[in-house]
């Protein structure tokens, strides 16, 4: 007997006990009819635009067994539909894998209701791996961006607004050209297709992105810490290891990251933490630390008494923890729960636990073909049982059985494929071949289990050489030999009585043109220019190859001291045009570097500011101008939400005591 499943939708689908007939309100009643065994159906719906107006649903919710072959679901449709023609699509799933689908259009009316009947068969065509981009869940196939990423017919996915703006050419969600932001990559978030660290660029090596600063920290620096910067730890001026602040060595070694006598000890720095030849408090979470220790940051977490506490961990983190950072867990490039470390799952994260890649636990009724799960019965993708998809060429994919059927393709043909597309035995000399691979002739030799066997040998053909069974002269130096041996390509060389002999270009063979790879060029050409025999050089910004020489234009070989703007040499950079080895000039932001050094944007005689600082008179310095947080006694700028770093625009970070700090003021 076929049960009738009440469905109501308004905005959400829900079910309802009451009689299908009594139900009043705008509304369609759907009844499918599938020939295979499915355990749920989802249904959707869209407007004359193709706008979705029924989201999908599933039901029954979760699979409870195979569900009659004829089902009626009733979905109640807003007021304001009535008067337009939707259609509504139904899938028929069998393990969280489409089987069958149909779709019917249908006039709404108002208080009314409307019946349509769908009959579900084995999708034929649709979205699968010959579609460039994504495919939706309606079978529809999409042009790649970051709100439907995926590529060769995958399912779409919707990228992370924060962590990426685009889909890469290979499917993944991107920021920009590059991968996502990651705090692994240095930075958390995704602005204007370049990762930032907070209002900040990325952070460089031995740093990593905390509470949205560049923090060089224990688990980011194998050396010592020097204004955020991770040093070597190996001179006596910087001396540490461990991620902890460089100290100063004064006049003694620095041996393995280890003063001798470093100028802050414990005799002038008992109860405070050492950085440099300096005591300080070690009470801050940038400075941390009792006993003349090297001072630590406490990256995510706070400094207590002199111990960093509050870092991430089962008490503070429900989602998992990475580098310190309480992440939310269900990303599959950094999942897990309960406050454990973020794992990598090429399968997929769902709620924290990596899920299995496709396989036979996960794709029983379909195949695999890129990680995916496929339906199987695509003539591109065909299979089941979690197999690996297989194309079945010329032939088709039999939708019942999964299997490839006529045509030639593996798993129709144990002998080769001819040049129509047909299979053939593959056992003759003209069409020779097995595992359904493309026939080839054997020339003069013989077919043997789909081998070619060789009848050319040293006693056939005593003055040439062989390839494929034929025998050659042997004096060419793509088919070089003698004594019936295997024929041999002799390039760039050439061949002489059957021996190879290297090419010599030099001023006397190559007096005209140049020498790339041992072969003489004309030397007129961009990527090959010169003359009198000397290496071939590539013009580039914009230079000709003229008489052998690169001329105009601008690049490394002309301005090996400046940079290109607009195929112009600038001799001498300046923060405006700066750049060296003939690369493009790029503008220095005045706000972070008052100078052009070596082609690189500086701040007086050190590299460009970072970390929330600006340069003022050669020197990067934390205020108002480019601090949203506050400023720490060491100069650097802090997030201003700590308790013992509070504040907001730039001002001198203090401690809250007792009192919490909301909005960088101590409440």
């Amino acid at each position: 007997m076929n049960r009738r499943l009440l469905l109501v939708a308004s905005l959400a689908l829900a079910f309802t006990c009451k009689d299908a007939a009594s139900l009043k309100g705008t509304a369609v009643l759907i009844t499918t009819h599938a020939m295979v065994d499915l355990d749920q159906l989802r249904y959707s719906a869209t407007d004359a635009t193709g706008a979705r107006v029924v989201a999908p649903s599933v039901r029954p919710e979760a699979p409870g067994g195979t569900i009659p072959a004829d089902v009626t679901v009733r979905i109640l449709l807003p007021d304001a539909l009535a008067g337009q023609t939707l259609t509504f699509y139904v899938e028929g799933l069998a393990q969280g894998v489409v089987a069958v689908d149909g779709a019917a259009i249908a006039d709404i009316k108002l208080g009314r209701e409307v019946g349509v009947a769908i009959d579900l068969n084995v999708p034929m065509s649709g979205c699968d791996s010959s579609c460039a981009g994504c495919c939706s869940d309606l079978g529809d196939c999409l042009s790649p961006t970051s709100a439907a990423c995926g590529a060769a017919g995958g399912v779409c996915t919707t990228c992370d607004p924060l962590s990426a703006d685009s889909c890469g050419a290979d499917g993944r969600c991107a920021c920009g050209d590059g991968p996502p932001c990651s705090l692994a990559l240095g930075g958390d978030r995704c602005i204007n297709g370049q990762c930032q660290c907070g209002s900040g660029p990325a952070c460089g090596p031995g740093q990593e992105c905390l509470q949205q600063i560049c923090q060089c920290t224990p688990s980011s620096c194998a050396g010592c810490c020097f204004n955020g910067e991770c040093l070597t730890g190996s001179s006596g001026s910087a001396c540490g290891t461990g991620g902890r602040a460089c100290l100063d060595c004064g006049a003694t070694a620095c041996n393995g990251g280890t003063c001798t006598t470093a100028l802050c000890n414990a005799a002038n720095c008992p109860s405070g933490c050492c950085s440099g030849s300096s005591c300080l408090s070690g009470r801050d979470m940038a400075a941390c630390g009792v006993g003349a220790m090297a001072c630590v940051s406490c990256g995510a977490g706070g400094c207590d008494g002199g111990a960093c506490v509050d870092s991430c961990g089962p008490a503070t983190c429900s989602g998992c923890c990475s580098n310190g950072v309480c992440l939310s867990g269900t990303d599959a490039v950094s999942c897990g729960m309960g406050g454990g470390t973020c794992v990598d799952c090429p399968g997929g994260c769902d709620a924290g636990t990596c899920q299995q890649a496709c396989g036979p636990a996960t794709c029983p009724n379909g195949c695999c073909q890129d990680g995916v799960c496929r339906n199987g019965r695509q003539n591109a993708a065909c299979g089941g049982g979690g197999a690996a998809c297989v194309s079945c060429g010329s032939g088709t994919c039999d939708a019942t059985s999964r299997q490839c059927v006529g045509g030639c393709s593996a798993a129709t043909c144990s002998g080769c494929c001819d040049a129509l597309g047909d299979c053939v035995a593959g056992d003759t000399a003209s069409a020779c071949g097995s595992g359904a691979r493309t026939c080839v002739s054997c020339g003069g030799g013989t077919c043997d289990a789909g081998q070619c066997e060789m009848t050319c040998t040293p006693a056939t053909c005593p003055n040439g050489c062989c390839v494929n069974g034929v025998c050659e002269p042997g004096t060419l130096s793509g088919a070089c030999g003698a004594g019936g041996a295997v024929c041999i390509n002799c390039a760039p060389g050439g061949c002489d009585g059957g021996l190879c002999v290297a090419s010599v270009c030099d001023a006397t063979t190559c007096p005209s043109g140049c020498c790339q790879g041992g072969m003489c060029q004309m030397g007129t050409s961009l990527s090959a220019c010169g003359t009198g025999g000397a290496a071939c050089m590539t013009c580039t910004g914009g230079a000709a190859c003229d008489g052998g020489s690169c001329s105009g234009g601008c690049s490394a070989v002309n301005c090996a001291s400046g940079c290109c703007a607009n195929g112009v040499c600038v001799a001498s950079p300046t923060t405006a045009e700066c750049g060296a080895s003939g690369a493009a000039c790029t503008a220095c932001d005045p706000l972070f570097a008052d100078s052009c050094r070596a082609g690189r944007c500086s701040c007086g005689t050190g590299n460009a500011c970072t970390n929330g600082k600006h340069c003022v008179n050669g020197s990067c310095v934390c205020d108002s101008t480019t601090c949203a947080g506050c400023c720490t006694g060491q100069g650097n700028c802090a997030a201003g939400t700590a308790k013992n770093a509070c504040g907001s625009g730039g001002v001198t970070c203090v401690g809250c005591g007792s009192l919490n700090c909301t909005a960088g003021t101590c409440q």
